[in-house]
């Protein structure tokens, strides 16, 4: 649960699944929310700016709090290219 290591493993993936993902709406609103011009992988943006600003304010639970499923259908899977190209630019 340290803080800059959630903050590291940020620099290689998008290593938070967003389900899992609990916040204040008002700290979120403070960076700018989810920008409106990132279309595939706005959570990945908006953990990235999260830890910019205060890494501390980011941890990993010491448990599994849900179970993901991929199937070829999701639209991670169908647009898994636009997803990279995006994240490669945030």
């Amino acid at each position: 649960s340290d803080p800059g290591f959630m903050a590291w493993t940020m620099f290689f993936s998008c290593s938070i699944p967003h389900p899992c993902v609990v916040f204040r709406k008002r700290e979120i609103s403070n960076i700018g929310g989810y920008r409106e011009c990132i279309n595939h992988c706005e959570d990945y943006d908006l953990w990235l700016r999260v830890t910019q600003w205060e890494c501390r304010s980011m941890m990993c639970l010491p448990r599994v709090g849900v179970w993901h499923r991929k199937h070829s259908q999701s639209e991670s899977s169908m647009n898994s290219f636009m997803q990279k190209n995006e994240s490669d630019l945030v």
